[in-house]
């Protein structure tokens, strides 16, 4: 995690890749290059497919531009 959230001081690109739902299959849309929220970084657990609690980290991050207005209705729909 420290990789990510030093991102911009260690002069990594962020690339973010997001898929709408398992049942879409393999597709990932690309949404840009972002950077981490230092302000709004939690870690929690969540329990696996298997019940058993795994470590997760929950994290906001701000897109260096704005999402295609269609592509952010489809993925932002529950359909």
């Amino acid at each position: 995690m420290k990789t990510i959230i030093d991102a911009a001081k260690n002069n990594i690109d962020l690339h973010l890749f997001i898929k709408k739902d398992d049942d879409e299959g393999g597709d990932f849309y690309y949404l840009g290059q972002a950077l981490p929220d230092k302000e709004n970084i939690e870690q929690a657990l969540m329990k696996d497919k298997n019940s058993k609690e795994i470590p997760v980290v929950h994290m906001h991050l701000a897109l260096q531009n704005a999402v295609n207005s269609k592509l952010y209705h489809y993925i932002a729909s529950e359909e």
